[in-house]
């Protein structure tokens, strides 16, 4: 990844953001909350807004080099950084939840996710952890004789 220290910017009606290029594509941030930051320069008084607009345009670079996730606005997408395999898990769910599919299968889906990720918590996803999981339950197949044999 290609990244560039982000510039300060005032758009036409005095807000600020600051703008960087991720693979040739320009991003524009106008506070921290795509980065987990509260800066958000626009809550300050115009005069000050250059100054706080500078210190957001530290913390995204920071965030960015140290390996910090950026989604797409408003969506899912990666821009940049990787996420854990709980996030990759997390994407599928809500894809197959926004999907047609009965209830019971979106309930089941829901159910096997949640054990997932309370198992796991913050730590890596491994071979160890799913079978913890699936230790916990048997199935057990009940085979009933057919009526009449």
């Amino acid at each position: 990844m290609k990244l560039q220290f982000p510039k300060v910017h005032t758009d036409s009606l005095k807000k600020v953001f600051v703008s960087f290029y991720v693979n040739n594509k320009r991003y524009r941030l106008y506070n921290g909350k795509r980065i987990n930051s509260t800066t958000d320069p626009n809550s300050y008084p115009i005069d000050q807004r250059l100054s706080i607009a500078k210190v957001l345009a530290a913390e995204v670079y920071s965030y960015l080099l140290n390996g910090g996730v950026l989604l797409s606005h408003r969506s899912n997408n990666l821009v940049c950084g990787k996420l854990s395999d709980l996030d990759y898990i997390k994407q599928a769910l809500e894809s197959k939840l926004t999907g047609d599919y009965s209830d019971k299968y979106k309930s089941m889906l829901q159910f096997s996710f949640n054990c997932l990720e309370q198992e796991i918590g913050a730590s890596k996803l491994d071979v160890k952890s799913l079978k913890n999981i699936l230790a916990r339950y048997s199935l057990e197949f009940l085979i009933t004789p057919s009526e009449g044999t």
